[in-house]
């Protein structure tokens, strides 16, 4: 947690100058709750799609304009932004959202912390405790800078202990008080000289007038500088934090005080008659009842200040449509709440969520849907590692089928050819087959297809060994037609397997596996050509000048009424070989015999 620094420090300032009721120009006001409010939309957009990063480790432009369109409060400067520290609040958001561990930068992407079906801690905590944890991570920020232009490398700022410094003299102000900026730097000036230098760095500074070679060009003053911080940190990560009201003209801070709802977050005890005064529109924010409404149209509706951790589980199985200050708005469909069951929440967990946070039963056409939803989706169910029995015909299943000793280790019968096999049965399954003089051709865990074919000139893809194979047919599918009881290798199959998203490298990789081997010279030839894979080439005529030695060509490359029609052929090691760029080949030649060149 945040340390005062030395009492001796701190000052109030002076009786009846400490501010003004109103502000000199119009106010940006704000609160912890409210600016949450795009910490919660940034970190969901996250947590739907990693988003990509540069070399320069800076989120890309498409991606800052997908979260930025988003937020409840865009950041104006994006549109003109090169890159993403050029769009403050947008970078500031990313960075702290980074330090409180609720994203994390993965190699060329970032990404969420957590599981997608999982809610951070950080968010079930109060709007206040987050805030706390906000200023802490703030005051220890090592990626973010309150500078703007001047170079402040070649000193060793303790940019945290400014921080801190300055949070203690805003705790000496009074909430909901407006104070002008030149009377805190005024102030600011007097208690703590040296925010941002200590006396060593003060001392060599006064000793150049003030200012040192990195910005003398820039007429940076030592008051000048800690100004630009002050400024910076009051209407960039204290004012996007909720925590103070700025009041601006044309990009300058004329006036800022602290809102009632930083009060407790800064520690700050506001008097009986600031808190009746200016308390009711804060507290209504951060402590009136919310409300969950779900639609008989599928659409929920979180009305006030419906707490963040309730937000994120709705937003695992609902798409959220629509945001602003005083709500959010969702839509249920098929696919949002299947993508939740991917994610490990069943449908009657869905519902009992949903009458949960809304205090009342769910409309009979949702609860209706949405049953018949995961009925459907469980139609259909993946089992992982189980043991299939294939047969060669029918006739053998069913004759296999009806074996007493069999029978008891099968489960159910898939196809007419294919059975189900209880788990773990598969060692006695085996056993009672050889007994029975039949040898089955066994496959394990691992690639089922690698090496079970050989590919033939003509495309013929012959299983090794022959029988029948219900996972090689799968694959062989996907890169071959069948016909004639066969598979074979055909335009038809490589144009189908190119426009379902393979290239012509993974479709040659992936019939070498099959293969167990290098695909047959002619029949990757063939793959090749039908896939247009060496794309588009253009035949030209070239013609070439040959001259005695690399110094004359490089006179004639020198010669301006040459060198447009001339330059060095690649191919010529020598530099003796020049490539023509002409067409008039006639007024080329009278050029090179003016200069006394015969040309043979």
């Amino acid at each position: 947690m945040l340390q005062p620094t030395d009492p001796l420090s701190t000052s109030v300032l002076p009786s009846g100058e400490s501010g003004q009721d109103g502000p000199p120009a119009p106010a940006a006001t704000t609160s912890p709750a409210l600016a949450q409010r795009d910490w919660f939309i940034y970190w969901s957009v996250v947590r739907a799609q990693a988003l990509p990063l540069t070399q320069a480790g800076q989120l890309r432009k498409r991606a800052l304009r997908l979260i930025n369109k988003r937020l409840l409060w865009p950041d104006p400067s994006l549109e003109g932004a090169a890159r993403e520290s050029a769009a403050p609040r947008l970078h500031f958001i990313r960075l702290l959202l980074q330090e409180l561990g609720l994203l994390i930068q993965d190699h060329s992407k970032v990404r969420t912390s957590h599981r997608r079906a999982q809610v951070p801690e950080f968010w079930r905590k109060s709007v206040a405790d987050r805030a706390r944890a906000a200023l802490d991570a703030y005051v220890g920020m090592q990626g973010w800078t309150e500078w703007s232009s001047p170079d402040m490398s070649p000193f060793d700022l303790d940019l945290a202990q400014a921080r801190r410094t300055l949070l203690e003299q805003l705790r000496v102000l009074e909430p909901m008080t407006w104070v002008p900026r030149e009377r805190f730097l005024s102030h600011l000036a007097t208690v703590v000289p040296r925010l941002l230098f200590d006396s060593r760095i003060s001392h060599l500074l006064r000793a150049s007038d003030d200012s040192f070679a990195g910005i003398k060009g820039q007429g940076r003053s030592l008051t000048t500088i800690q100004a630009a911080f002050v400024d910076q940190a009051l209407s960039g990560p204290l004012h996007w934090m909720g925590l103070l009201d700025t009041s601006s003209e044309k990009d300058r801070l004329l006036a800022f005080r602290i809102n009632l709802s930083a009060a407790p977050v800064l520690r700050v005890q506001p008097d009986l008659e600031g808190t009746e005064r200016a308390g009711s529109v804060e507290e209504e924010e951060l402590d009136a009842e919310y409300k969950v409404i779900v639609q008989p149209n599928f659409q929920v509706f979180a009305l006030g200040p419906v707490p963040a951790d309730i937000l994120a589980r709705l937003e695992m199985f609902a798409d959220r449509i629509k945001a602003d200050r005083s709500a959010f708005e969702y839509l249920l469909s098929r696919q949002t709440v299947y993508r939740g069951q991917q994610d490990g929440i069943p449908v009657q967990e869905i519902v009992a969520f949903l009458e949960q946070t809304s205090s009342v039963p769910l409309p009979q056409n949702v609860l209706r849907t949405l049953r018949e939803w995961g009925q459907r989706h469980e139609r259909i169910v993946f089992h992982r590692s189980v043991s299939l029995l294939q047969a060669v015909t029918p006739d053998l299943l069913e004759q296999l089928w009806d074996d007493a000793a069999l029978q008891m280790h099968f489960q159910r019968r898939l196809t007419p050819t294919v059975a189900l096999i209880r788990g773990g049965r598969w060692a006695a399954v085996q056993e009672a087959l050889l007994k029975r003089h039949m040898l089955p051709a066994s496959l394990q865990n691992g690639d089922p297809c690698a090496g079970r074919v050989q590919a033939m000139q003509d495309g013929e893809l012959r299983p090794v060994p022959a029988g029948p194979n219900l996972l090689l047919e799968a694959c062989l599918r996907r890169l071959a037609v069948e016909r004639d009881g066969g598979f074979y290798v055909t335009e038809a199959a490589v144009t189908e397997a190119l426009a379902g998203g393979m290239t012509v490298v993974e479709y040659l990789d992936r019939l070498a596996a099959l293969n167990g081997g290098p695909v047959p010279p002619g029949l990757e030839s063939r793959i090749k050509a039908w896939g247009h894979y060496y794309g588009k080439a253009s035949l030209r005529e070239a013609t070439l000048l040959e001259v005695k030695d690399a110094a004359t060509a490089e006179e004639l490359l020198a010669d301006p009424e040459l060198a447009a029609h001339l330059s060095h052929f690649a191919g010529d090691s020598n530099g003796r070989t020049l490539l023509l760029h002409t067409d008039d080949l006639g007024a080329l030649r009278s050029l090179l015999q003016d200069r006394g060149i015969d040309l043979t």
